[in-house]
């Protein structure tokens, strides 16, 4: 029987956390963490069917996921007048002042599929939403957009765009405040980017909605959270969007890795079934072909000295543990140095050379006192 090499003497690869302000909570079907997940059916007129949607914990998702193979996955089916939806949702940030919020980030995989028609791709992904007030009586519903390249007419939004195709089929992150736009459909149908949204109201603030549902122009949410994600248009069409369907009609993707940042101190949220075994591996391990079938079922720590080469940028850099097989690691914004001794944990691409890890940057470790 074959066996992943482990490293030997594994006690001075304990380090130390080199930013204590960042944390990753690992959200379960068992442990929820406070989120809340719902779905709501779609329906054709006439049609007594319903198309069912579908949002569920998956063990395992394609390759390049930050956090593990484990993701949610969204399904939003069909329903064209009265498209299917699939939430999921935290109010543990209720009350945040959008002023304070200094991250928002998140990584999808979004299949390229859709049937809306057959062999057109689904328009977004699944996308962030806010639900907040400024008095605690009115209240605005701000959709993050990350695809299209949205106009305005007459002071109003358009943004009828479709994603690139290299955003379709592959793990991606969206960073909320610097990149698409933000849809205020409560507002006059006004759009802009996160700073736009800020100067347009800066005493809005995270808002528990008034009821739970998903009655459009009504203070709800599915989940009765503050903070969504969603995927599926909660009308056919919209003066804005277009066919809002087109969105995620008959759409397959993955969602993972959200990140929030207050006032600096980032949280990471990781779903999953369940927590994955942590596996320690040198780097001419991650090149056996038993990693294969391991790499759906576990995380992958890997350690070394920063290498300064042409892959080290502010999101990706190699690792050498002395092996002269060095493993790229891909973390966002990352904050090591050339030439540091660090150990990164991950999922693991053994399809690529060099192996790629690809992880977030708060599972990024400097290490202490320790040399090769």
């Amino acid at each position: 029987m074959r066996r992943l090499a482990l490293v030997a003497g594994l006690t001075v690869l304990l380090g130390f956390c080199t930013d204590c302000r960042a944390e990753t909570v690992l959200v379960t079907p068992s442990n929820m963490q406070g989120w809340v997940a719902a779905s709501a059916d779609g329906k054709v007129t006439g049609d007594p069917r319903n198309y069912p949607a579908k949002g569920e914990f998956r063990e395992s998702s394609p390759a390049g996921n930050p956090l593990g193979p484990g993701a949610y996955n969204m399904q939003p089916g069909g329903g064209l007048d009265i498209p299917g939806q699939v939430w999921l949702g935290t109010d543990a940030y209720n009350g945040v002042y959008l002023r304070d919020i200094s991250r928002l980030t998140y990584w999808h995989y979004t299949k390229l599929t859709g049937n809306n028609p057959p062999n057109e791709r689904v328009s977004q992904p699944p996308n962030l939403q806010l639900m907040v007030t400024r008095d605690g009586i009115n209240y605005r519903y701000f959709i993050h957009m990350p695809w299209g390249t949205p106009t305005w007419e007459n002071g109003e939004l358009r943004n009828d765009g479709i994603g690139p195709l290299s955003d379709y089929g592959v793990w991606k992150m969206v960073d909320c405040m610097t990149q698409g736009v933000w849809w205020d459909p409560y507002g006059g149908d006004w759009g802009g980017t996160w700073s736009e949204l800020l100067q347009r109201y800066p005493q809005a603030r995270l808002q528990t909605p008034v009821s739970v549902g998903n009655t459009w122009g009504l203070a709800q949410t599915l989940t009765g959270c503050s903070l969504n994600f969603e995927w599926g248009g909660r009308k056919v069409t919209d003066r804005v969007t277009g066919p809002w369907w087109k969105e995620g009609y008959w759409g397959d993707a993955f969602l993972d890795a959200f990140t929030i940042g207050v006032n600096g101190i980032e949280t990471t949220y990781d779903f999953d079934v369940a927590p994955k075994p942590q596996v320690i591996l040198n780097n001419r391990a991650t090149r056996d072909s038993i990693i294969s079938n391991a790499k759906d079922r576990f995380v992958f720590t890997v350690f070394g000295k920063v290498d300064f080469n042409q892959y080290f940028t502010a999101d990706t850099f190699t690792v050498d543990d002395g092996s002269g097989r060095p493993v790229l690691v891909r973390a966002f914004n990352h904050g090591v140095n050339p030439f540091e001794y660090v150990k990164a944990t991950g999922t693991l691409d053994n399809t690529k050379e060099p192996v790629e890890l690809t992880t977030t940057a708060d599972r990024v470790t400097v290490l202490s006192g320790f040399a090769f």
